[in-house]
């Protein structure tokens, strides 16, 4: 576990650092100030919540993840960070150990495709254009990362040769598994999800947001936050949940304590380290490559606040952990105090829930309509219609930061797509290189669909802008970039190797 936890420690060390500096307010931080804040524990091993916390400010923050038999926290895989300051909760999600993705407050989506242990693409998606933009972060050379766009064309002759052009049909009939879920609960009570999709059934992820239900004005039926509940298929267009039913069991806090201090503070006290040469480091970057013009001013803007969001929510989750306190390096960290203040969440369902279903999509997630469930009652079926309108649900390079001379692929997912729509390709290097494929989309054919561009390499430091265009047979036009730049020759690459 220590190497799980070092590696957490490795990536939050340079994301919390570069987005905020520590700070100057040296307060007694020898226990924090817990009487003003909540901290309650979730023990039940089937309840996705390891810790709940909030204060008196209305800011909240809860750690999720994974557990043992016992309800022992094992991992942080998800925390919540909610702000009266905004209009929706900051979300981090973790995969096998390491960022996955950040929701921003603005509905802004961070991206994490780690290429190494240390260098990651970076995709950042604008929830209301669906403009995004790409870059890359090294953890271990942030002294050494150019935080200026490449602009200048590179000498020599351009690539030669046509790209090649695939557009095929995604299949809606996948076979019905049941994914790794969040939740261990082996009996509880089940709800239906059913997807819709350009009026045929649908498929994806998709989980129950779970909230006591509130009647208080402002708050659109949403109280507490009780949990993240996945979905698996179980038929055609058909998802299913479950709610764990166990919730009255009581444990010895004490026996919980140091795992739950564990798992938060390899998060939290690193929000008091500073890497040399990289405050602020993750901001510099999304601006260096704002400057590249991939993405309207609008949404660069729109960026730009995503990110300084995302500091301050850290900040403030990781303060709520410590009593209120900014804890200086060498300070006690957060277990003290914590565990005195630390309390058993209640495990009854007996109050009403408010249930949202979700659906994971670009550019942001999808609701359905929610439901009240009353204790002892059966769970309505829930319904979730994904937009009708021809969408280009994502766009990936694949591998996001090519070696010099290496190939790659541009991969657009496009939904909702009617006869007689052009689905065009191209790509543009600053060495002069530029093509363009398309096709155009025949009868009974799908309605769902995956364009794939392959795309020859390139001399280091070449810069690629790959855009896919979708004309729709009423002459509506929607476009999505993504971009990347040829690395140096990698010892694991043969220089040479400049064909597909």
């Amino acid at each position: 576990m220590k190497k799980t936890y070092f590696f957490i420690f490795t990536v939050f060390s340079v994301l919390l650092a570069t987005l905020t500096g520590c700070q100057e307010d040296q307060e007694d931080a020898s226990l924090g100030n817990f009487d003003k804040t909540e901290a309650l524990a979730n023990l039940n091993p089937n309840e996705p919540i390891i810790l709940s916390l909030s204060n008196e400010k209305g800011e909240s923050v809860v750690f999720m993840g994974s557990k043992d038999d016992t309800g022992h926290p094992e991992a942080v895989e998800q925390m919540i960070i909610t702000m009266p300051s905004e209009e929706a909760s900051t979300e981090i999600s973790f995969e096998n150990d390491r960022i996955k993705e950040v929701i921003a407050a603005n509905g802004v989506k961070f991206q994490f495709e780690w290429i190494s242990a240390t260098k990651a693409a970076l995709t950042l998606v604008d929830p209301n254009t669906n403009e995004q933009l790409n870059t890359i972060i090294d953890l271990a050379n942030p002294d050494m990362q150019n935080t200026q766009p490449y602009t200048r064309s590179v000498s020599g002759d351009p690539r030669k040769g046509d790209c090649q052009f695939v557009l095929k049909a995604i299949e809606t009939d996948e076979a019905v598994t049941e994914p790794a879920t969040i939740t261990r609960a082996s009996d509880g009570i089940i709800g239906n999800v059913y997807l819709e999709q350009c009026g045929t059934p649908g498929s994806g992820e998709c989980w129950v947001n779970v909230y006591d239900h509130s009647t208080l004005a402002g708050s659109h039926g949403q109280g507490k936050f009780r949990g993240k509940f996945k979905c698996k298929k179980v038929g055609e267009g058909h998802y299913q949940y479950k709610l764990p039913i166990n919730y009255h069991e009581h444990h010895d806090l004490a026996d919980y304590c140091d795992e739950i201090n564990d798992v938060v503070d390899k998060i939290c006290t690193v929000n008091e380290f500073t890497y040399p040469g990289t405050k602020q480091y993750l901001c510099l970057m999304i601006s260096g490559a704002i400057a590249s013009g991939v993405v309207s001013a609008p949404v660069a803007a729109i960026f730009n606040t995503a990110c300084l969001s995302i500091s301050t929510a850290l900040d403030t989750a990781c303060k709520i952990a410590n009593g209120g306190v900014d804890n200086p390096i060498g300070a006690p960290n957060v277990g003290n105090g914590l565990c005195q203040a630390l309390r058993q969440m209640g495990y009854t369902w007996d109050t009403p829930l408010y249930i949202v279903p979700v659906l994971s999509a670009m550019p942001s997630n999808i609701y359905g309509p929610s439901q009240v469930w009353e204790a002892n009652s059966e769970l309505k079926d829930m319904q979730i219609i994904i937009n009708h309108k021809p969408t280009i649900r994502s766009l990936n390079l694949n591998p996001p930061a090519p070696d010099a001379g290496e190939p790659y692929t541009a991969i657009a997912d496009l939904y909702c797509m009617a006869p007689g729509t052009q689905v065009i390709m191209s790509v543009k290097g600053t060495d002069g290189y530029s093509d363009q494929k398309g096709i155009v989309i025949e009868e009974n054919t799908g309605v769902n669909y995956q364009a794939t561009l392959y795309v020859r390499g390139a001399k280091p430091k070449v810069k690629d802008i790959c855009t896919i265009q979708i004309i729709t047979p009423k002459g509506e036009t929607i476009s999505k970039k993504a971009s990347l730049v040829f690395n140096n020759y990698s010892n694991d690459h043969e220089q040479g190797r400049d064909s597909i």
